[in-house]
């Protein structure tokens, strides 16, 4: 699943911008930053920070912190360190933090940010290494839509199931495409977007909840709404430990509709929760047919290919089904058309990754 990390990285790919003599491009795996000129040299370590960054601009010697043991927790306050990270963020002297977002810097696409690596924490510390995460160091959070509010109807947390139940993401295809082979069977499927959910029925009992939350009956919910809606209380208790993990969409975020008057779901997923394995794309499919379950749109199922993955900038297909034909697609899901993993740096990935398309990150 994917995390949410500000990696330290090693600087390989430096490209010149076409379009401004003082500018280049750095790339973090297949993500192009637009920076200073010189800023960077390869082999250089620097540190990566993913759009939706919530950054504080002024972050300074003042608040670097020391390590603490083993995690790499931050735990006390050391002074007299010149770093400055993020400077040139600020646009007022009231500004406290900042938002990183794509942009479209002088005619060429640019996705987060790059900064230089910070200092030891402490005489005699460790040196930073490619992989540290240093979201605490930096103090640096994850913005999050609140699409949880009065109209989606009462949300009460009840207790967790008594099982793993994994929170869902799944790590970009600009960072890990070269887990997949050249003209690979895949599936692309549109990304919705709206609002997590899941549904689960274990030990007699049916859980209903976002993308981190567990929660209580309501008629007023909207999860719950949803469930009724698609019989899932049923469904779920016909295959107890299976977890069905959908997207509620339709006037759920600002400016996406989808045609619809009220919202929607569409399954996305499922997830055995007593055997730790995800149905590949065929047992999923499988599932919704028979159980009349609504699935996200299936845009493509071929080889990989270019052109395929230009689907990322499409628009939505669900929209369209809906009567809209100029609405805006998020982008796309890939994966392999059997479920499989890969190892990457001591780590397995499903063979399943989002493709957030250029045009929704520049809306």
């Amino acid at each position: 699943m994917g995390e949410f990390n500000i990696e330290v990285f090693q600087v390989d790919k430096i490209e010149p911008h076409t379009n401004a003599d003082k500018l280049e491009i750095v790339y973090y795996h297949g993500y192009p930053v637009v920076c200073r000129k010189g800023q960077f040299i390869p082999g250089q370590l620097a540190v990566y920070i993913p759009i939706d960054s919530i950054v504080q601009v002024n972050y300074s010697h003042d608040t670097f912190m020391i390590l603490g043991p083993g995690d790499k927790i931050p735990i006390d306050p050391i002074v007299e360190v010149n770093y400055y990270p993020f400077d040139f963020l600020k646009t007022g002297e009231t500004q406290l933090t900042h938002r990183v977002k794509a942009r479209n810097l002088r005619g060429v696409y640019s996705q987060g940010l790059i900064v230089e690596c910070p200092p030891l924490p402490s005489i005699g510390s460790k040196p930073f290494e490619v992989g540290d995460n240093l979201q605490y160091i930096l103090g640096i959070t994850k913005w999050e839509p609140a699409p949880e509010g009065t109209k989606f109807g009462k949300m009460i947390d009840v207790k967790s199931p008594s099982i793993h139940v994994p929170v869902y993401d799944l790590e970009s295809w600009r960072k890990l495409s070269n887990i997949f082979q050249n003209d690979e069977k895949v599936i692309i499927t549109e990304k919705l977007n709206g609002t997590n959910a899941k549904f689960l029925y274990l030990n007699n009992e049916f859980f209903v909840g976002s993308h981190r939350r567990w929660v209580q009956f309501d008629s007023s919910n909207l999860w719950w709404k949803m469930a009724k809606q698609y019989n899932l209380d049923i469904i779920c208790m016909d295959h107890p430990g299976l977890v069905f993990y959908g997207e509620i969409y339709g006037n759920v975020q600002k400016g996406f509709s989808y045609g619809l008057q009220f919202p929607d779901l569409a399954l996305f997923d499922v997830y055995n929760s007593l055997n730790g394995k995800w149905f590949n794309f065929f047992e999923f499919n499988t599932m919704c047919t028979i159980n009349k379950l609504p699935m996200v749109p299936v845009l493509y199922f071929g080889s990989l290919n270019e052109q395929a993955l230009e689907l990322r900038n499409a628009l939505s297909l669900k929209a369209r089904k809906n009567g809209l034909t100029d609405h805006i697609s998020e982008g796309i899901v890939i994966e392999s058309a059997l479920e499989s993993s890969y190892e990457h740096y001591d780590h397995i990935y499903r063979k399943k990754l989002k493709f957030v398309g250029e045009n929704y990150l520049l809306k």
